[in-house]
């Protein structure tokens, strides 16, 4: 078995080491696995939680929304993936503008990807609707938990080892060098404080604590001096109601064609629109009207209480129309349908990563501070989409749409949900003017440190990032494999 002891290991005799197991970490570690590279894997947690594992994570938020940066990830082998809900979608074409590579330097990597998270990743099935819409799918991991999945294969690879309760403090150079990492400084939780030599880091820590790791390092060595770590952090606003349709029951299904179920079987009545009906605004959309990119998940309202409610609203506001629609809800041919949204957060200086110098974890790491809320400008994308989909409604004769008011107005945002997607702060970019990592996530300045999870994501389209993480980590350990060969062990 290769599971290393803190106490006497040779970390030199490992070509990569990597900080962190979620499914960056592990999907690296795998794929330079069956290249015949040596990879010690470097997990802060133990095989299953513990408070005082998770206590780490804590941390603050300051800014003008309620969320928790503690319930949003999880500090044990598999990491996030361990709550994961398993939703897959590749990014846009549209969605790498910002970045230093495009859609077409990672889709090689998106049947190897799929493969591991169990899905069959062809995503042929998108069709438009309009010139400002498309129908888009989704597919469903079981999901893959990473930690139980690989644990069995890794504690019996002869080509990685695993460190567990292992914590990573920092990265530093030798004196006067300021190009190269030469140590790790290390605290296994019960066996005291070590440095670990190292020949090629890859930091996969997650969308936080990647910024974290970086930025206390930088405040104590040689490293990362120049660069600017933590900025342009992003999440993806998720809101289950922002506006509603009322639709005319057989000119909706001829528009919306089910797609084939990929959890449950559904069939083509009003049970399909169970939230398995998504929208996404086209390239020309976006490009035309500069709104970021965004999901609408439209579903049936399954109470008549709500078909009325909606009517009754109609009748004030158009009393001829509203009793058109009362009688045609007599004959079952209207029904109501909710619209919920999931939108790409534009990246922002304002929204970052910072160190909590006032508060400390138990081994006196600084813990993190995140500067982060929700602006007005934040309500652009779910504004000119309700728009234009109401247009579409119009034009087309299927139905009203109506919006919520929060969207419209200059109110602040009402408590809402968020995906859990921690986005940006080491983002990839053309130079170091715009970015933290090159565009084979090395990051600039080092010779041997790479970064490797969202937080390199310079922006975040509106797809859950687990594919594309896996698909970034499965490219990147094909560029280090044949970049590196410090002699296999």
């Amino acid at each position: 078995l290769m599971i290393e002891d803190f106490t006497s290991i040779d970390s030199m005799r490992y070509e990569f080491t990597i900080v962190g197991t979620g499914p960056a970490g592990i999907s690296v570690a795998l794929e330079l696995e069956k290249r015949r590279r040596s990879v010690l894997l470097i997990e802060g947690g133990g095989y299953n939680y513990s408070k005082s594992s998770q206590d780490i994570y804590d941390g603050k938020v300051v800014g003008n929304y309620s969320y928790s940066i503690n319930d949003t990830r999880l500090r044990y082998f598999g990491g996030s993936s361990n709550h994961w809900g398993g939703w897959c979608r590749p990014l846009e074409e549209v969605d790498y503008k910002r970045f230093p590579i495009k859609k077409n330097d990672l889709d090689p990597y998106l049947e190897k990807a799929s493969s591991i998270l169990e899905i069959d990743g062809k995503f042929d099935s998108d069709r438009f609707i309009s010139k400002n819409f498309k129908q888009i799918e989704y597919q469903y991991s079981p999901p893959v938990r990473f930690g139980s999945k690989y644990r069995k294969h890794i504690e019996r690879s002869k080509l990685i080892g695993i460190l567990t309760n292992t914590n990573v403090l920092g990265i530093y150079a030798k004196d006067g060098v300021i190009n190269r990492a030469e140590y790790i400084d290390t605290v296994h939780e019960n066996l005291g404080r070590r440095r670990l030599r190292i020949n090629c880091l890859i930091v996969a820590c997650g969308g936080i604590e990647n910024s974290r790791l970086l930025l206390w390092s930088k405040d104590n060595g040689e490293l990362f001096s120049n660069l600017t770590i933590g900025k342009g952090w992003m999440e993806h606003p998720h809101y289950f109601k922002v506006g509603k349709i009322i639709a005319y029951n057989k000119k909706i299904f001829e528009l919306l064609k089910p797609f084939p179920a990929r959890r449950t079987e559904v069939s083509d009545n009003l049970d399909y629109f169970g939230g398995e009906v998504y929208l996404q605004p086209t390239k020309f959309m976006i490009e035309d009207t500069g709104t970021a990119n965004a999901r609408l998940d439209l579903s049936i309202a399954r109470n008549t209480n709500s078909l009325k409610r909606a009517i009754k609203e109609i009748l004030c506001k158009s009393p001829e129309y509203g009793q058109k629609l009362a009688s045609l809800a007599n004959q079952n041919l209207i029904c109501s349908m909710s619209i919920g949204m999931l939108w790409e957060q534009k990246p922002s200086s304002e929204n970052r990563v910072e160190l909590d110098y006032s508060n400390s974890d138990k081994y006196g790491i600084p813990r993190t501070k995140l500067i982060w809320g929700l602006s007005q400008d934040d309500k652009n994308t779910p504004r000119i989409c309700m728009q234009k989909l109401g247009e579409f409604f119009l034009d087309k004769e299927l139905g009203r749409v109506g919006v919520s008011s929060f969207i419209e107005d200059d109110s602040v945002f009402p408590p809402g949900q968020f995906g859990g997607h921690h986005m940006g702060g080491t983002p990839m970019g053309r130079g170091q003017g715009d970015g933290v990592v090159d565009r084979n996530l090395k990051i600039f300045g080092t010779s041997n440190v790479y970064v490797v999870g969202s937080s390199t994501f310079p922006s975040s389209g509106h797809a859950n990032p687990t594919l594309t993480i896996v698909q970034m980590s499965l490219r990147l350990a094909d560029y280090l494999a044949n970049k590196y060969n410090y002699g296999s062990r």
